[in-house]
C-alpha cells in the first residue's frame, strides 16, 4: 500500500513513479526490463533460505522479496504489483500473465465442494471448461445466466 507521504498523489503519479528505487536498477532512473530466467545468490545457504521461504513459507527470509525463477516473480512484476496496489489503495495486488491463470487461481483458492459458481454467457471457452468440466470434479458446480 502507498505510504503516508504518497497518499496525496494522484493515480497518474503513482502509476509512473511508485515502488521503484533507482538503486534497485543499478542507478537507472526508470525500472529496467529484467531479461533473465534465474537469479544469483550470495551463498548456497541463502539459496536454500530463499527456496524455503517461497515454497514452504518458513525460514529466516519469510516476508522478504527474493527471486528464484522469473515465472515465479521478478523485479518488474514487483514494481507493477506495488503500483497497482498503490493506485487502488490496497495492501497488495497480484498480476497474472493471462486471464485463464487468474481464473484458475481464484477457482482453486476459493471454490470448495458444494459451492456454486454463477457466471454470465458468453464466457471464454477455457473458463467455461474450468467451471463446468474441471471444477465439478472437485465437488462444485456452475450455473450460467
Amino acid at each position: 500500500m502507498a505510504s503516508n507521504k504518497d497518499k496525496g498523489l494522484r493515480p497518474e503519479t503513482l502509476a509512473v513513479a511508485y515502488g521503484y528505487d533507482p538503486e534497485m536498477g543499478m542507478g537507472s532512473v526508470k525500472p529496467p526490463i529484467f531479461m533473465t530466467s534465474t537469479f544469483v545468490y550470495p551463498s548456497a545457504q541463502h539459496a536454500k533460505d530463499v527456496h524455503e521461504a517461497y515454497f514452504d513459507g518458513s525460514g529466516p527470509l519469510v516476508g522478504e522479496t527474493n527471486h528464484i525463477y522469473s515465472r515465479l516473480g521478478h523485479p518488474g512484476l514487483d514494481f507493477l504489483e506495488k503500483r497497482l496496489a498503490a493506485i487502488d489503495g490496497a495492501e497488495e495486488a497480484v498480476a497474472y500473465s493471462s486471464g485463464m491463470a487468474a481464473h484458475s487461481s481464484i477457482a482453486l483458492a476459493h471454490v470448495r465442494p458444494g459451492d456454486s459458481v454463477l457466471h454470465g454467457r458468453p464466457i471464454y471457452g477455457g473458463v467455461d471448461m474450468l467451471y463446468n468440466s474441471i471444477m465439478p470434479q472437485f465437488g462444485s458446480h456452475a450455473a450460467a445466466y
